[in-house]
């Protein structure tokens, strides 16, 4: 449970990990997502079955 100050500020819909990653990135003004793992992150959430 929150507390009652607490608000949500953001929310994401996204096929994949990288696209949510490049998202928040763009949110937060912290320039462009960076990752070790392309091949993996790219894969959509539906092919790795979770969805």
């Amino acid at each position: 449970m929150l507390d009652p100050d607490y608000r949500l500020v953001w929310t994401c819909d996204a096929d994949s990990h990288l696209e949510a990653m490049n998202k928040y990135y763009a949110f937060r003004n912290w320039g462009e997502y960076q990752t070790n793992f392309s091949e993996q992150d790219s894969k959509t959430y539906q092919e790795m079955g979770w969805e």
